[in-house]
């Protein structure tokens, strides 16, 4: 088998299945019920923005408008996340906080059901996209981040709902129109909730510009369709705040600018590092390990893109359906790179969740890539690679359901105290 077979063979889509996702949907359901029970004796964990986030909420409530607790208006951040809290908390006759436990563990039940779609529907081993979503599910760090009143859940499900709809239009030359306004919509929507939302409307772009075999004219006039309906939410966030306040947004604490783009690089690189070797590992084994997950990388980086680049080339190569996932990926992790140290006060280091919404996207590429070459060994060595990387998926599941509830167990006994 040539290059050119073993590329069409890496991005080849599986059979359609047939019949109800019934895992992805059960865990769906685990997961948002995990979240629930976790925070129903203390409530939700608040943090320093998510005061911000419940006052403004209860000035939006009382009649105040969008204003926090400071007197700040508009707040500091979108009120995308604001507005959907009032909404519930209005429409339910329940609290801010209680609000927000609900959406964030709808959000993250949500988010695993995504998961698990995308994954049944371009993954060809069963066994791998069942082992891929249960570590979604069983995700730590997802799950506690769910357990808190913060945007990332809500931020993630709409980034995961617009890469879905990417994938899409990414792999079909001929254009969706209610699949590229579903996923226009949601990128404005993360883009509302989080300002790293605006990396969701430039990958969109680019891949409608990308696609080889529509003539540019249509290229362009599909990405500004595109730029134009998932930026809409952002200017109307603008215009509100310029009317209403007379300034677009209102500035933040500005960082003491000793750190410079190559510490936040390095953060990146460490957050990734702790993500995959546990801190007691010695420092030679955790620096070999993550030189090979690098290259793993890089590898599967090679391997979702070399298709779009042999189809610009060639003109007649399909693109990758990993793809979009990839240059999501690539542009989040590039851009937290260049405005946390610009804009935030905090590290990724010290706030390690900057990287959470890469999380399923770049484990999406990662059990792609796997998958595609356990089809490329032979009968015998496919069954027991295959069988080899769902266990090791398993057990990484089951590792994250121990620290899971080592961690709640912890806190409950500190509460306690």
């Amino acid at each position: 088998m040539g290059p050119r077979g073993i590329i069409q063979l890496i991005d080849d889509p599986p059979p359609r299945r047939r019949g109800p996702p019934w895992f992805p949907l059960a865990l769906a359901v685990l997961g948002a019920a995990h979240v629930l029970v976790r925070t129903s004796t203390h409530g939700a964990a608040i943090g320093a923005d998510s005061v911000v986030y419940l006052s403004t909420v209860e000035n939006l409530l009382a009649g105040h408008g969008l204003q926090d607790f400071r007197g700040y208006a508009p707040p500091q951040y979108p009120f995308g996340f604001p507005l959907l809290l009032a909404a519930v908390a209005g429409l339910g006759g329940i609290e801010p906080s209680e609000a927000a436990r609900l959406v964030n563990a709808t959000a993250f039940g949500v988010t695993i059901l995504l998961a698990g779609l995308w994954l049944r529907r371009a993954i060809f081993s069963r066994t791998l996209a069942a082992a891929a979503t249960l570590v979604v599910a069983t995700s730590h760090h997802l799950s506690h981040s769910a357990s808190y009143v913060m945007t990332e859940p809500l931020f993630i499900m709409f980034v995961l709902l617009a890469l879905v709809g990417m994938a899409g239009f990414a792999k079909d030359q001929r254009v969706n129109w209610p699949v590229l306004v579903s996923a226009a919509l949601c990128s404005g929507l993360a883009a509302t909730t989080r300002y790293a939302g605006v990396v969701l409307i430039l990958t969109g772009a680019l891949l409608l510009l990308a696609r080889h075999k529509a003539p540019i004219r249509q290229r362009l006039r599909h990405a500004g369709i595109f730029g134009a309906l998932s930026a809409a939410p952002l200017v109307a966030m603008f215009t509100h705040n310029w009317l209403a306040f007379g300034v677009l947004e209102r500035p933040r604490h500005a960082p003491d600018g000793s750190r410079s783009a190559f510490d936040a690089l390095q953060d990146v690189a460490l957050v990734m590092t702790r993500a995959v070797v546990p801190e007691q590992v010695p420092g030679s084994v955790a620096l070999v390990f993550c030189l090979a997950v690098a290259a793993f990388a890089l590898i599967a980086t090679a391997v979702a893109v070399r298709p779009a680049l042999d189809g610009l080339a060639a003109r007649t190569a399909p693109t990758s359906a990993a793809l979009p996932a990839t240059v999501f990926s690539l542009a989040y992790l590039l851009f937290m790179v260049v405005a946390v140290p610009w804009f935030s006060a905090s590290t990724i280091a010290d706030d390690p969740r900057y990287l959470l919404p890469v999380y399923v996207p770049l484990l999406f590429v990662a059990t792609l890539v796997l998958d595609r070459f356990v089809r490329l060994e032979t009968t015998g060595w496919r069954t027991r690679a295959k069988w080899t990387v769902a266990a090791v998926m398993v057990l990484g599941a089951l590792a994250n359901v121990m620290l899971t509830v080592y961690t709640s167990a912890a806190r409950t006994v500190t509460a306690m105290e």
